[in-house]
């Protein structure tokens, strides 16, 4: 048994500090005086105000979002829509036999929406990456039109060159 001398032996009198010592916490805040008791009279300190941010104070609900996020999302889908139907519709034009000067048109069309929308789709979602809001559609936005203006240039390119080889 330990003397009742000595102060109780702690774990962290060997130098290991790996856990910190437990600090009791009350489990509830103090409750007001009683109207009977000698601290009725007195004024109570109030809760903790704590000086708030312009930045963090005042929140926009949740379910608001990032508007421009949204736009340039949506036009990301449509554009890239857009291209996939020109995609799909040459060889339709091809198995009736209207003839290559209506495949280039849609091509040529098709290519040329699609570079227009990407281009905004990517602004937008610039822009909107730059607002205090969500920025996962704009995220996915900036994606979509990367890649489809990245890939319209590409395809361009090549058919470029392969009108001249």
């Amino acid at each position: 048994m330990s003397d009742p001398q000595q102060p109780p032996v702690s774990p962290y009198a060997s130098g290991d500090h790996r856990y910190p010592p437990a600090t009791p916490q009350p489990a509830y805040p103090p409750a007001p005086p009683q109207p009977g008791s000698p601290l009725a009279g007195q004024p109570q300190p109030a809760h903790p105000t704590y000086p708030t941010h312009p930045t963090y104070g005042a929140q926009p609900p949740a379910a608001s979002g990032n508007a421009l996020g949204r736009a340039a999302f949506l036009i990301a889908l449509i554009t890239f829509g857009i291209g996939l139907l020109g995609t799909l519709a040459i060889p339709l034009v091809y198995t009736v036999g209207i003839g290559t000067v209506f495949v280039e048109i849609i091509t040529s069309a098709s290519g040329l929406i699609s570079v227009i929308g990407y281009a905004a789709a990517l602004v937008l979602g610039i822009v909107a990456l730059r607002r205090p809001a969500p920025h996962i559609l704009a995220g996915i936005a900036i994606g979509i039109a990367g890649s489809g203006i990245v890939g319209t240039a590409v395809a361009w390119i090549a058919t470029f060159f392969y009108r001249f080889i």
